[in-house]
């Protein structure tokens, strides 16, 4: 299992239909989410065969890292129930995005509290996207990609890696034949796990009334 992740708009979901050859995950338009919960895709490399997650994509509010936190912890905890690995996580960041959601230590904080593991940021590739579009210039990206290496540092330091994606088959399936090249990130136990995604529920649920709130008085 190979679980997607990234900024909203950020090409998950197009990620995804290109590694199965065929339109399996809904493409949004990145600014309305389409993609509100995980969606398990099954797909082989050659003789593996890999369950590709597409997950939630992520804003800059504090409410959607709690909320996709959620989400993924409840896929982890249901994919361990079923006896499916995790091998790594691939995180998609657009190349045009001069922004990061919270820079790395936001980034850090959340994959920690999905599996509490550095052995986790070692099974994790940072992706840059949009390579492939006529507004973006190789040399321009290349400022953009070394601004992005200083944010994502913290990650890099322990083990993460970066690489880009050019929107065809074949530069996605180096990314995956990386994470495919690691040993599995060793889950906790059932129970550590459960217990887990409930905290990061209820904090979800929280967070969700308090966005609520927030809007009616804005209202």
């Amino acid at each position: 299992m190979i679980v997607i992740m990234g900024m909203r708009g950020g090409g998950k979901s197009s990620f995804v239909n290109q590694m199965v050859g065929g339109d399996v995950a809904k493409i949004g338009d990145g600014y309305t989410p389409c993609t509100f919960t995980c969606q398990a895709v099954p797909t082989r490399f050659g003789r593996s065969k890999v369950i590709l997650i597409d997950t939630p994509g992520l804003d800059k509010s504090n409410l959607s890292e709690t909320v996709v936190s959620a989400e993924i912890s409840r896929v982890l905890a249901q994919m361990y129930q079923r006896g499916v690995s995790l091998r790594g996580f691939i995180y998609l960041h657009r190349i045009t995005e001069k922004k990061t959601i919270g820079g790395a230590a936001s980034v850090l904080k959340m994959f920690r509290s999905l599996c509490g593991d550095t052995m986790l940021l070692k099974n994790t590739i940072l992706v840059t996207t949009g390579w492939q579009l006529p507004q973006v210039d190789e040399s321009q990206g290349a400022v953009q990609e070394r601004e992005l290496r200083k944010f994502w540092s913290q990650m890099l330091h322990q083990g993460s890696t970066m690489g880009r994606y050019y929107g065809e088959r074949d530069s996605g399936v180096g990314i995956v034949g990386r994470i495919l090249g690691n040993e599995d990130v060793p889950f906790e136990t059932e129970a550590e796990l459960i217990a887990r995604g409930k905290k990061l529920e209820k904090r979800a649920k929280i967070a969700m009334e308090v966005a609520r709130l927030q809007q009616e008085m804005v209202e």
